[in-house]
This record gives structure tokens, sequence and C-alpha cells, in this order.
């Protein structure tokens, strides 16, 4: 959700922040097989296809993303790759992942399992896209490095504030557990 508070157009805000707060699950794909976390390595990619009005995502073979948190079918995912078979730039889309596998001979998308032990229980995932089809108004404005770090802080800031939220919220709890329960010699609080 940080890309499309931070660089989203009001189409994308109004469409896809109420699924994500009615508890649509989110996952962010960077990763690739081939490149690992190297956003300027990453080989998947977008061709624009004028006829359908679209992009086509390719992320094949070594290209693709690999150990991606929580990407499960009809999940919301922002996914970086470069636009252009070639090109340099790095782009962010933001799609709906399709309710199941698919391979019906214009396009196919599956997802697996990485089978890491470490991983299990959060929905670790390996995703496959050939000529998989996203909407022209689906594309992050900005250079998708630039929104990758962007989302990356945010998270890492998020992250931080909930710690120290969480250690006011243990101190408070410590100092009214000592303030009311009686010890050796009085209130805790006095001796402990």
């Amino acid at each position: 959700s940080s890309s499309l508070l931070g660089y989203g157009t009001d189409y994308q805000k109004s469409t896809f922040l109420p699924m994500i707060s009615q508890g649509r699950i989110t996952s962010f794909a960077l990763t690739e097989v081939g490149v690992g976390v190297n956003a300027k390595k990453i080989q998947a990619y977008v061709e624009k296809d004028e006829e359908n009005n679209c992009y086509r995502l390719f992320a094949e073979g070594a290209a693709n993303k690999m150990y991606i948190t929580s990407a499960i079918h009809t999940g919301i995912m922002a996914i970086a790759a470069r636009i252009g078979k070639d090109g340099k730039k790095i782009g962010l889309f933001i799609i709906e992942l399709p309710k199941e596998d698919i391979n019906n001979g214009e396009y196919s998308f599956n997802i697996t399992s990485t089978n890491s032990d470490a991983f299990k229980s959060i929905h670790n995932t390996r995703l496959s896209f050939s000529n998989f089809p996203i909407p022209i108004e689906n594309e992050i404005d900005g250079d998708g490095v630039e929104v990758l770090f962007y989302c990356l802080r945010m998270g890492r800031c998020m992250l931080t504030a909930m710690c120290a939220g969480y250690q006011r919220m243990m101190a408070a709890d410590s100092v009214n557990y000592a303030t009311k329960r009686l010890g050796v010699g009085g209130h805790i609080i006095k001796h402990e």
C-alpha cells in the first residue's frame, strides 16, 4: 500500500486501497531466481500490447519471482519489471493475482511454494508469468527503483515505530503491575 499512498494515481488509490483495507492479502515481487534482490539486474519485463491496451508481463525461468511473501491466488501484488525486454527503466505495476493457476493458450501464470521450512507459515512462493496482461492504468508512475526503495524505507519505519510502541506498552504495563502488586514489604515498585 505504501507504493499506492506515495505514488498512486487517484484511480489506483480508489481501486486498490479499499481492497487492501478490507483484508485482501498483499505482496511485493522483486526477488528473482537469477539475480536475487538486485533491483538493477532484474530480468522480468513487460512489453506494451497496443492492440489490447495493456502490458504483457514475462517472468519466466531465471526471471521467476522467488521467495515472495504472502503471494497467494486472489492477492494483490506490486511487481517490479523492466519496461521492454532490454530496457533500462524499471517499472512497478499493481496486479490482482488470478484465483487459480492459468495456462489458457494466450497467457500463463502459476504460483508454487518455495518449500522452504523457514517460510512455510507466510505463504512464501515462486511465481511464473508468461504474456500475462496488466492494464496500462496499473503502472505506478515514477521510477520503479525509486518507488521500491520508498516502499522499503516506509516498511522499515513502520516496523521501528511498531517496536517502539510495543516497548512503551510493555513498560506502561510493567509500571502498572508494579504499582498495584504487593510483594514482600509493600508494593513491588518500591522494592524491586
